[in-house]
Formats: structure tokens, C-alpha cells, sequence
């Protein structure tokens, strides 16, 4: 089953209900991950789980040392904390996206703002055993310079270190958590006080210190937490509300400040509601901060502004401001079909997971059971499962890279299933979680973290693992609200092909036309590069989110328009099989047809992708790709492919080598986008004929995976072959080591003029050695020699022969001389010389010697598989089916080998000059399979 049949629920009065209730009330501490009264079951858990004791034990092995030096040096850790000791500044400035300075003098020492919104530095974050006690010095931070030979250690601005500040006083912080875990676990006093002198240090230091302020450059004025350049990277939060609700019985003893302390946390709420962005993915980071300050709260009624627990929460499911969304009002982003988030794949995952954690954190405490109430974030945590390539790793599109998905939302799933008696849901989910268990990709044998502790289900039900993700996913998806399409062609990891497909809609998305991403032989064949060393680097700004990074084509060497929040959605003229379709692939077809406007040209531009199965261990690519400018005005188009591996040999169809020259074209001198020099290697080849461009790579099956890319000739072609940068999107553990930050073949096809009537046309083959592989590609016009037509023959070495046709419009009637064919792609195969096969795809017509497709209805979609005397038939359409009779009988019937009540369909005679044929008026099928029968 797949999801959005198991959880298509009615959603409209969830989206439509003024506010989500809260009868809430606050309670004792801890509240957040565990009760008091829990704290029973909870050592008798630790007695019968040996995950659980080792994770307590290990806790402590990382703890002690800290807490044993504090018992009798407690300046040590307190001093590491980066604060201003100093000078206690009161207020501080920032210019642009860097700490500028500070002002005022606070009766404390303070909390240090963070160096800078970007991440990127020369710098190395020190161990704490390596950071200056009580640093406040006007030269900077004093660090390793990572860049420079023997790393040595210097003084540096803050606004030259990135986010170390920041990561040091969280490293601080989460000691100090695990210190207040362990005082309420054991009751012992030297954990408390560890912990509550580096809690109540730091947050007096954030009390006496405003939230910062701009100077001359404001354009992150809007955007800044109490101590990061952005709300949304104030993950201390987290870890000081936790420290706070395990510590608070010792801090009550303690007679601790605990107005100093809730006005901090209410001001770093406060902050949160007030700055940020809302509606994309910072919403739902903001809101997970305001959840874990809101829990810990008391109630309204305990603060003299009636802002606790009640108005906090409140505020992140209820209430809408400038800056923070509702999250009754967050979840209408959503496509409500789909469930994808309009952001690229990684961010989408991480505003499904934040949701749920929110959710999880507040049925927790409050038992309001929110994901019953809100399912579209089940739809959403479920749907992620399309991004998968068959290796278990996402796709990559926009600044998103190839990664595992989230298992923590898979796990905060299975908790809520066991916890409302969701069996089979739970089942679902854990039969996918240890599928990924088995694969090596995930590890429940150790528990990682206090949220893990508390959140996880301590054994998984007893149930085998799923074999494949097919249970989640279709053989085609298509995002409409974020312009990217799937095709799978098998889901095993080794033989499985898949094709992702995107244009430019949506948050973090990148500047490529209509880019795509291919899957084969165990491996992303063809990647993207996903983003630069940050967003705000040069090579991000020049290269990475522009054309030259991406598998698409370049208009006039100039293709470009703003990335990250992109408008630049593709068409979809056509898809198969439809996306609405739930089952497995049926046959061994797949192709997408889309159109997009390139806006800085103005040229229009169409790709048609596919894939062809020849074979269980075996299948090929289609990639036909028009452009040209509305205008006339072109001068050049230029088709580029990144691959993997060693460099690309070149060679003509017949084998022969194709001779490369050094060359100073594709460079930003000659007029091209910058992002061009970043190539290294650059080499020419002035041929216009039919080509091959072969790449070989190591896999992870220790197999050498080649990939032969066949490509039409044509009148001012010009053929390179570069070395681009290599892919950031790539995971380490998806690929060799061989192949891991190495720089990426990369073929530039370029055509001089348009690019319409001189299609590049791809048979893209990947292929082991020793196994089946395209042996032979040559091109066919029809009898007018139409240039909007074209036409593959791809012969494979298991004896299958596939024409391909194509046109671009698909209104007219393309003759050959053994059939015609009307529509915008088709496929029909002949296995050992007889025809086997046929897709007619969005169109009219389809005819091959004896076999012929007519559908009633205009750009509809045939696939028909012959068996001896088996048909399996998919049409969403009526259609006609004409096919030679070998018989001698007068009557010839189709009867349904199904359970559907034993259909039968009587077909017309046809008395052709050669061959008797029989016809046949058919309704929409749905992969049915019919015996023939005279």
C-alpha cells in the first residue's frame, strides 16, 4: 500500500479550524522528556535495557572528568565559556554578516555574539582543553589557522571565525545537560552543582545583555537570536530548557534566581516570534525552540504579563505574526495532495521532522495527541520516501545533497503509532526502518542522545524487514510546487534505474533550467553539486548554484536568474506512468515531457527523459533536449553532463578515437558565464558527427561502472570535455572512496545556433562489463525528413531492438515505411524479431507492421506487452488495438485473466494485403492481462 492511500484523510476541517485547543497546564519538573512520576518505571527500564544503562554509563564516562576537575578547580569549564569577561558589553553591533562591536558595561560578564552569519572560515574549532580561560581579548579569538602550513595558532577578528563561538559555549552547555540528567538520575550533589554553575553563568550572562543591534548595514536586522545571526541556529535552547527541567529541583533548593531565569528564556521566545522568516523551513526551526521554552514554563498566570506556558504554545500553533506563522496555518504550505514542502528535498525533511518533534514534544507533556489532528505531517513525514534513489540515499536538486533521510522522524513515528495503537501504521514504518537497519545505513544498537533516551521505543515490533521502498514509493512523482519529477525503473539497489528531474521553484532552489539527476548500477551515474562551501562563498555565488554546476543547457553561454527562492517552474506536458498511478511498474518504459522558459534568453526549452529496461541487470536513458531562443537571436546552445570518475574517452559510433586540442573557450573572457572557469582541463574536438562519450568509475560492488553516452551528430556541433569541481552533493558513504571530492568529467555538447531543429539527442548507457549493454545506436527521419522528428534505434545485446520516436508538438501523422506514428514519444521493442512491445506516449497513433494503437481520446498514453498469446494492456483511455491474426479462425476474442468477472472483447476482422489482422475497441485499463483466443 502506499501512503497517500493509507492516510489521504479529509483534511479541511483541520485546515479550517480557528485554533488548536489548549487545555494545558503546567506541572512538575522534569516535564519535557520525562515526569517525576515516571522516574520508577524509568530505573526499572535502566535494570531490564542494556541500550539504555550503556547509554547512562557512557554519559557518565564523558561527563566525570569534567565534573571531578570541577570539584576542585570550578573555574575550569566555567571559564571556557565564550562570554565577554571583560568588557561586559551590554549592547552589540553587527554590519552586515559580521560582529562588528560592542558597547555599554554590565554589572556581569555577558554572553559573546557570534562572529558571523557565515559559516565558512580559515579556523579550526578548538578542543575545550585548547581554549583560552576567560578569553575576552581586544585582538579576537585566539585559533588555529587551518589553511596555513603547521596550523598555527593566532589571534583573530570574530568576524573571521564563523559559528565557533557559538559551538564552543554549546559544547559548554551540553555537559551541563547531561550533568543535570545525571543529578536527577542519581541524585548526586556534584552533578548539580557542575551544572548549575555553567547554567546559571551563561544565563545571567544573556540577562544583562540586549538582543544585538545593526550598525550602518541592517540587512540582517530581522534575522538575528540572542546569540546567533539567526534565530533559527539557536540550538542552545534546546539544551539549556532540558538542563533547566532536570536541574530544577536543585536549583529550588539552591534558591536560585528563577526570575532571572524565566526572563531569559520568555526573552529568547520573545526573540524568536519577533525576527526570523515565515512560512519556509526557519518557521518551523523557530517554532521547535518556542515549543521546548513554552514547556518549561509555568503557567500564564504565574508571570505578571500573563506570557507562560499557555502563550507560548499558543503562540506556535495559534497565533500568527510578522515573523512567525501559526502552525494551524504552516501545514496549508503543504501541497495537500502530494504533502511535499515548496523547499528542495533536504529542507523538506527538515521541516517534516521539526513539525512531528514538536508534536512528539507536546503530546509528551500534554497528551493531545496532534498528530491524530494534523495528518497532512504524517502524509508529509512519509512522502519523503519519494526522494530515495534505490541506494537509500536522496536525491539532490537546489542546495539539497544526497543523504540519509531523517530516521529520527521514522523513529518519533513509530512512538506515536505504538502509542495510540496505530498497528499497522507502526508496522509500516519499522518494516522500513529495518530494512535501513540491515543496509548498514542506521544503527539502533546504541542510544545517542537524551532525546533518543526518551522519545524512541526501546524494541522495535517483531517483523521482517521491507524489501525495497516500494511500499512508499511510485514509479513516476511528480512536486508540482516544487517543479521536480521522479521515474523509477526497478527498485533493487544494484539494477534499479531512476531519473530526478527539476526546474527552479521554491526555497534553496538553484539557477539550472530543466537539470536532471540519473540513478544506475548501484550509483548516482550523472550528479548534481548542491551548494558551495556556504551560501555566501564565491564558488557558491559563481559556480555551484548557477548553470555550469547542473546537467542542462546553457543559452548563448549566459543562461542565468536568481536562485534560492526561485519562480522558475518547468511544464509538465506529459508523464508515464501517470502519477496517480499506486502500483509497481508494469513493463519497462518510463518517460517525462517538460517545457520551460529560460527567462534571461527568453529561450524555450524542452526535454523529454525516459528510461528503457532491455533486461533485469540492464537499461538505458532517453534524454532529448530542444532549445532555442524565442527571438531568433541564437547564438550557441550548449548541453552539459556531469559525470563520475576517470576522464571522458571520446570516440566515434564505429569505435574509432575522437582527437582533442587544449582550448580557451568556455571561459568568461569569451563572453560566458563565470561559473565556466571554474573548468579545469578544457579540450576540444571540432566533429560533427555521431559521437560516444565514455566515462568509467569504481562502485561500491567493487564492479568498474561504465557509462557510454551516445549523442546525434550536426552541422556546427563542437564536442568538450572538462574537468568540473567536484560534486558537494555526494555523500561519502554513497560512492568509493576513489571518488569521494574528485572533480567530475563533465561533457559540453555545443551547438551553434538553435538547438530545436537540432535536437541533442542522448542514449545514455550505464553497464557492467560482462553483462548486457547498448551495442548499437543509429537515428531515422520520417518520409518528409520533418525536423521536428526524432527517431532512436537502440539494439542491446539481449537480442531486444527498441525504436524510439519523438516529436515535439505531437499533432502530426509522422509516416515510415513499415507504420506511422502521431504523438510526443513512443517506444516499440522487438525481441528476436518480433515485436514484443509498445508505448504510445501522449499521443494519437502508433503503428509498426502489424501492430497498431489508436487512442479515442486526444495525448493519451498506451502500453501494451505481448506474451505469446498473454496481452497485458494499461491505458487510462479507450483505445483501438490492431494486431496480426495467426489464425485461420473467423473470430478472435480478448478474455481477462484477472479476477475483474471474466471481460471479453470480440474483435473486427481486417483482410490487410499480407496478413489477416484483427481489431479490437477497448475501454481504460488498468494492467490487465488478456488471453487471445480464436
Amino acid at each position: 500500500m502506499l501512503p497517500n492511500r493509507i492516510f489521504d484523510v479529509v483534511l479541511l476541517f483541520f485546515l479550517i479550524i480557528a485554533c488548536v485547543p489548549l487545555s494545558t497546564f503546567a506541572q512538575s519538573h522534569p516535564r519535557i522528556y520525562i515526569k517525576q512520576e515516571q522516574k520508577a518505571a524509568f530505573m526499572q527500564r535502566l535494570e531490564h535495557s542494556s541500550r539504555a544503562a550503556e547509554f547512562v554509563q557512557q554519559l557518565k564516562e564523558h561527563v566525570d572528568p569534567y565534573v571531578d576537575r570541577h570539584q576542585t578547580d570550578p573555574e575550569w569549564i566555567v571559564s571556557r565559556l565564550q562570554m565577554y569577561w571583560k568588557t561586559k558589553y551590554e549592547r552589540v553591533y553587527v554590519n552586515g554578516m559580521d560582529f562588528s562591536h560592542g558597547e555599554g558595561t554590565a554589572p556581569e560578564p555577558t554572553v559573546r555574539f557570534s562572529g558571523s552569519r557565515d559559516w565558512a572560515t580559515d579556523y579550526i574549532q578548538p578542543d575545550l582543553e585548547d581554549v583560552l580561560p576567560y578569553m575576552d581579548d581586544e585582538r579576537g579569538l585566539y585559533l588555529q589557522n587551518k589553511e596555513k602550513e603547521g596550523k598555527p595558532w593566532e589571534w583573530m577578528h570574530p568576524s573571521e571565525t564563523g559559528h565557533i563561538i557559538e559551538r564552543i559555549n554549546e559544547r559548554i552547555i551540553e555537559l551541563a545537560e547531561d550533568a543535570a540528567f545525571l543529578y536527577w538520575l542519581t541524585g548526586e550533589g556534584k552533578y548539580a552543582v557542575f551544572a548549575r554553575d555553567i547554567f546559571m553563568k551563561y544565563m545571567e550572562g544573556m540577562y544583562f545583555r540586549e538582543p544585538p543591534l545593526t550598525f550602518e548595514d541592517h540587512k540582517n536586522k530581522l534575522l538575528m537570536g540572542l546569540q546567533t545571526f539567526e534565530v533559527i541556529h539557536e540550538r542552545i535552547v534546546e539544551h539549556l530548557v532540558v538542563c533547566y527541567d532536570f536541574l530544577y529541583g536543585y536549583l529550588k533548593e539552591d534558591d536560585a534566581d528563577f526570575n532571572l531565569i524565566h526572563d531569559v528564556f520568555r526573552k529568547w521566545a520573545d526573540q524568536e516570534i519577533k525576527f526570523g522568516v515565515p512560512g519556509n523551513n526557519w518557521n518551523l526551526m523557530q517554532a521547535l525552540y518556542i515549543t521546548y521554552i513554552g514547556l518549561v514554563l509555568e503557567n500564564d498566570d504565574f508571570y505578571e504579563d500573563g506570557k507562560g506556558q499557555q502563550y507560548y504554545l499558543d503562540q506556535v500553533l495559534n497565533q500568527n505574526s510578522a515573523k512567525q506563522k501559526a502552525l494551524k496555518d504552516v501545514v496549508k504550505n503543504y501541497d495537500q495532495e502530494t504533502g511535499i514542502w515548496p523547499e528542495v528535498a533536504g529542507y523538506n525533511m527538515l521541516v517534516a521532522n521539526d513539525m512531528l518533534e514538536v508534536f512528539c514534544l507536546m503530546d509528551n507533556s500534554l497528551n493531545n495527541n496532534l498528530l491524530a489532528q494534523f495528518p497532512i505531517i504524517e502524509k508529509a513525514n512519509l512522502v519523503i520516501f519519494q526522494y530515495l534513489f534505490p541506494n537509500g540515499f536522496t536525491v539532490a536538486y537546489g542546495d539539497a545533497k544526497h543523504s540519509r533521510i531523517r530516521f529520527n522522524a521514522l523513529e518519533m513515528l513509530i512512538e506515536q503509532y505504538r502509542k495510540y495503537g496505530e498497528k499497522e501504521k507502526e508496522k509500516l514504518i519499522t518494516q522500513q526502518l529495518k530494512r535501513f537497519v540491515e543496509d548498514g545505513a542506521y544503527s539502533r544498537d546504541k542510544i545517542g542522545s537524551l532525546f533518543q533516551l526518551f522519545f524512541y521505543v526501546e524494541d522495535l515490533m517483531d517483523v521482517p524487514a521491507a524489501d525495497s521502498f516500494s511500499d512508499l514509493t511510485s514509479p513516476t512523482f511528480y512536486g508540482p510546487n516544487v517543479s521536480w519529477i521522479v521515474q523509477r525503473n526497478g527498485n533493487s539497489m544494484e539494477n534499479g534505474m531512476m531519473i530526478s528531474e527539476n526546474a527552479s521553484l521554491g526555497n534553496h532552489s538553484h539557477t539550472n533550467g530543466i537539470n536532471m539527476e540519473l540513478y544506475a548500477k548501484g550509483m548516482v551515474i550523472a550528479p548534481d553539486c548542491a551548494a558551495g562551501v556556504s551560501y555566501w562563498s564565491q564558488d557558491h555565488i559563481d559556480y555551484y548554484s548557477r548553470f555550469p554546476a547542473h546537467n542542462t543547457v546553457v543559452v548563448d553561454g549566459i543562461s542565468d536568474y536568481r536562485n534560492m527562492r526561485g519562480t522558475q517552474a518547468f511544464e509538465v506536458n506529459a508523464i508515464f506512468p501517470a502519477t496517480d498511478k499506486p502500483n509497481p511498474l508494469r513493463g519497462d518504459f518510463t518517460f517525462s515531457d517538460v517545457s520551460f522558459t529560460e527567462p534571461s534568453t527568453d529561450a524555450l526549452q524542452r526535454r523529454v527523459l525516459g528510461t528503457v529496461r532491455t533486461s533485469e541487470n540492464h537499461g538505458y536513458f532517453i534524454d532529448i533536449f530542444r532549445s532555442a531562443r524565442k527571438d531568433g537571436q541564437d547564438k550557441k546552445h550548449e548541453y552539459l553532463f556531469h559525470g563520475q570518475g576517470d576522464p571522458i574517452e571520446l570516440m566515434g559510433f564505429e569505435g574509432k578515437s575522437i582527437a582533442t586540442k587544449p582550448t580557451d573557450e568556455l571561459s568568461s573572457a569569451k563572453g560566458d558565464l563565470v561559473g565556466y572557469d571554474y573548468y579545469k582541463e578544457k579540450k576540444e574536438a571540432d566533429f560533427e558527427g555521431n559521437f560516444k562519450a565514455q566515462f568509467s568509475m569504481p562502485s561500491l560492488s567493487n564492479n568498474d561502472v561504465k557509462v557510454n553516452l551516445w549523442m546525434n551528430g550536426d552541422k556546427g556541433r563542437k564536442v568538450f570535455t572538462v574537468e568540473a569541481p567536484y560534486s558537494r552533493a555526494i555523500n561519502k558513504a554513497s560512492v568509493p572512496e576513489a571518488l569521494y571530492h574528485k572533480s567530475l568529467p563533465t561533457l559540453v555538447v555545443r551547438q551553434e545556433g538553435e538547438a530545436k531543429t537540432k535536437p541533442f539527442v542522448a542514449v545514455i548507457d550505464p553497464f557492467v562489463d560482462g553483462e548486457n549493454k547498448v551495442e548499437e545506436v543509429s537515428y531515422f527521419s520520417d518520409v518528409d525528413n520533418d525536423q521536428g522528428f526524432v527517431g532512436i534505434i537502440v539494439r542491446s545485446t539481449s537480442d531486444k531492438v527498441d525504436h524510439i520516436f519523438n516529436d515535439e508538438k505531437g499533432l502530426k501523422i509522422h509516416e515510415f515505411s513499415n507504420g506511422n506514428f502521431q504523438g510526443t514519444y513512443g517506444v516499440v521493442r522487438s525481441d528476436q524479431g518480433e515485436i514484443s512491445s509498445l508505448l504510445l506516449g501522449n499521443g494519437s497513433q502508433l503503428e509498426m507492421g502489424s501492430w497498431k494503437i489508436e487512442a479515442f481520446q486526444p495525448n493519451g498514453s498506451v502500453l501494451i506487452e505481448i506474451d505469446g498469446a498473454q496481452i497485458t494492456m494499461e491505458s487510462a483511455q479507450p483505445f483501438a488495438l490492431t494486431m496480426p491474426m495467426k489464425s485461420k479462425s473467423k473470430k478472435a476474442v480478448l478474455t481477462t485473466m484477472d479476477n475483474s468477472g471474466g471481460q471479453e472483447f470480440v474483435g473486427t476482422i481486417i483482410k490487410a494485403k499480407k496478413q489477416k489482422l484483427v481489431r479490437f475497441e477497448l475501454p481504460a485499463i488498468t494492467n490487465s492481462t488478456f488471453r487471445l483466443k480464436y
